[in-house]
């Protein structure tokens, strides 16, 4: 009795047994079936809570090891050809050119170019001209004397009007340093291939190379390496953003390049790529926002938009406040003040060739937008009047003079050539101009010294970018 008793206990427990795997391979199926359609999804939302959270220890963007991990990531993608200007960005053209590397350099001449924006660098190859013209450039590329570099030098007077030659080096991803060319932290060091294009007025240079390994150049460039790190995330964003509309209008054209390395774009390996640089594009990789311009600037007299500033008095009222200690990240910028002379200003109306007058009186703001920023600006004096329309026009026409700019914390810059803003008031005291302003930049788009003041008041960088440009989505770049 106890034996058949037993018998069926077994029976029964081989049954349970038999059920319990039966359950557990159903569950697994369905979850296997479940993945494929769960994949993306969890894919998408660890990814953006990542970004929101992690520094650049958690992105794995931290050294040398980091630099070339995330480097080596940016290989691939579409081509932008960036116009290099001369030193200090003053000149368009270059009258010589003077390239190293530690690779042995590759000198071509260039005979046709692709440059369909659909194509990345390998697609976009140029097709050469292997004959004596190519020969010519390679025995010029020589190996120094005092050091493993490979060196090439000549002058614009050795390329032709309408000759294209193509620098590379020998190996894929080579770096072409540039020792004579004069920027903030020298010498520039630039990726990818350099077009030299003969014109009369000297050599055209054009740098091309994977978007996604431009960009930590730029966000270098144009934002400082201490800054919070959303603050960099949301200037990869925009960098990547502006960058990709000016190379769809490029490609519209007959241009040989997308944009230039200056202000009038964005700046450019003005600064050389930095761990923050690389990890904020890499954290950002392939993110746009859905925005038919994207134009950025880096300091805000404090406007958000609050009241009418349209009107002088006002505008005055507003700008006489003092600022509160943190606005703008606690940029000096928010607050200047600039003296021309009456003389320097004069000299500056005669210029243009509108004014013909030899005393200059008065300087008045004739209308001013919303936030405050100048619009039109009438110079008068001898009975002559001259009205300057358009931000960076009045900009340029009341350049500080030798004493410069003063700024909120005292400290006085020598910046010439342009005002810092169109934020300003003016005055006039004795035989100079006296100019009351805020903010550096045009003052459109984002202030990159209010995302920093975001970012470390906790927005992470897709509300920053929501803030300036009313963005709650970004796109794809290959979808875009």
């Amino acid at each position: 009795m106890w034996q058949i008793w037993g018998k069926r206990c077994l029976v029964g427990l081989a049954a349970v047994g038999a059920l319990g795997v039966s359950m557990l391979i159903i569950w697994l199926l369905v979850q296997y079936l479940s993945y494929g359609n769960r994949k993306e999804e969890v894919a998408e939302g660890t990814r953006k809570e990542n970004v929101e959270t992690r520094d650049l220890d958690k992105i794995g963007i931290k050294g040398k090891n980091g630099l070339e991990k995330a480097d080596a990531n940016q290989n691939a993608g579409k081509s932008i050809r960036v116009r290099i200007l001369g030193n200090s960005y003053q000149e368009p053209y270059h009258q010589s050119i003077f390239v190293t590397s530690e690779q042995p350099l590759l000198v071509e001449a260039v005979q046709n170019m692709d440059y369909s924006i659909s194509e990345d660098l390998e697609a976009s190859e140029s097709e050469t001209q292997k004959n004596d013209e190519a020969t010519k450039w390679q025995t010029k590329v020589i190996k120094s004397s005092n050091s493993d570099s490979f060196q090439l030098e000549f002058t614009a007077s050795e390329l032709s009007a309408g000759e294209c030659l193509c620098i590379s080096t020998q190996e894929k991803n080579g770096i072409l340093t540039m020792p004579k060319l004069i920027r903030a932290a020298n010498p520039p060091q630039y990726k990818g291939r350099l077009f030299l294009y003969g014109e009369e007025d000297g050599i055209l240079l054009v740098n091309e190379l994977p978007l996604e390994q431009y960009l930590p150049a730029v966000v270098a460039s144009e934002m400082p390496s201490d800054y919070p790190l959303q603050a960099q995330l949301a200037q990869a964003v925009c960098a990547r953003t502006y960058a990709y509309h000016c190379m769809r209008s490029a490609r519209k054209t007959d241009a040989v390049y997308d944009l230039d390395d200056s202000t009038s774009y964005q700046v450019y390996n003005n600064y050389p790529a930095d761990a923050v640089s690389v990890g904020a594009v890499e954290a950002t990789r392939g993110e746009m926002l859905a925005c038919n311009e994207v134009l950025y600037y880096s300091t805000s007299c404090g406007i958000n938009g609050r009241e009418n500033l349209s009107k002088e008095q006002a505008f005055r009222e507003f700008l006489a406040q003092e600022p509160e200690k943190d606005l703008e990240y606690g940029s000096p910028w928010v607050r200047w003040s600039a003296r021309i002379t009456k003389e320097e200003l004069l000299l500056q109306a005669q210029k243009t060739g509108e004014f013909s007058g030899n005393v200059l009186d008065t300087v008045a703001v004739r209308t001013r937008a919303a936030d405050g920023q100048v619009q039109e600006l009438c110079l008068s004096g001898d009975g002559r009047e001259l009205c300057i329309t358009g931000e960076y026009e009045i900009r340029r026409m009341l350049a500080p003079g030798a004493d410069g700019v003063v700024l909120h914390d005292g400290r006085q810059i020598a910046l010439q050539g342009i005002l810092p803003s169109a934020w300003f008031w003016v005055e006039a005291s004795g035989d100079d101009f006296l100019f009351h302003g805020g903010g550096y930049g045009h003052g459109k788009g984002m202030s990159q010294c209010g995302a920093a003041a975001l970012a470390a008041s906790g927005e992470s960088y897709r509300d920053i970018l929501k803030d300036y440009y009313g963005e709650s989505e970004l796109l794809h770049a290959e979808d875009f």
